[in-house]
């Protein structure tokens, strides 16, 4: 245990349930990419920056113990644990590369398993140590912002976010969470959120702090 109190599963599904809106402050929009909520919003930047910035302020926490606090939180809702979720890159792949290695080692093996590929938390860091974001799904990515790039229709919004604070992503590894026996009236993604929020509860800095809860 990472706590000196077990996490019990109503307070787990506390992290899941908990109003998006508790998280927002003021009546700023939360998106980086349109004009009205865009990176810069006039003189005053959009609240995923801020809160960025904010983030990356604070002192990074390791992998391991994040990946500590994810099994905690899966544990209390009697789920399995994943006992080696870092999951690692050989250096130097490109884009492609890294999609088809993904495919043969991580999502493949999912579903042989007869998992579903897509009931996978995932989580990736910069290269200073920042988590970076909390994510869902079989597509993980390290895509991010060019330098003078001015079409970001097509860049996720982590990568805006981390481009923005001059970091980029670690491209070693991810922590990978294939999610198995889950309860039957919660969701992948309720999850992801509940991950999320039980991380910021233990003061984990998420740079991309909005996402897990689709905003």
């Amino acid at each position: 245990m990472t706590n000196k109190n077990k996490l019990s599963p109503e307070d787990a599904r506390k992290f899941i349930n908990d109003d998006p809106w508790n998280w927002l402050p003021g009546r700023h929009c939360s998106s980086v990419r349109k004009r009205c909520s865009s990176v810069h919003l006039g003189e005053e930047e959009g609240i995923r920056i801020l809160r960025a910035r904010e983030q990356a302020a604070l002192t990074p926490v390791s992998p391991e113990q994040i990946a500590n606090y994810a099994n905690e939180f899966l544990a209390a809702l009697g789920i399995p644990e994943v006992e080696t979720p870092r999951f690692a890159f050989p250096p130097g792949l490109t884009d492609d590369e890294l999609d088809r290695y993904l495919e043969e080692n991580l999502y493949e093996p999912i579903s042989a398993s007869g998992g579903n590929r897509k009931d996978l938390v995932w989580m990736k860091f910069t290269d200073q140590g920042f988590l970076g974001v909390v994510a869902a799904s079989a597509d993980i990515n390290f895509d991010i912002r060019k330098d003078g790039e001015t079409d970001l229709g097509k860049r996720t919004v982590a990568g805006i976010i981390v481009h923005g604070l001059k970091q980029t992503w670690d491209r070693s590894f991810v922590l990978a969470f294939p999610l198995k026996s889950i309860p039957e009236d919660l969701t992948c993604s309720g999850i992801e959120t509940g991950i999320g929020n039980y991380l910021i509860s233990q003061d984990v800095p998420i740079l991309d702090y909005y996402s897990h809860r689709y905003f």
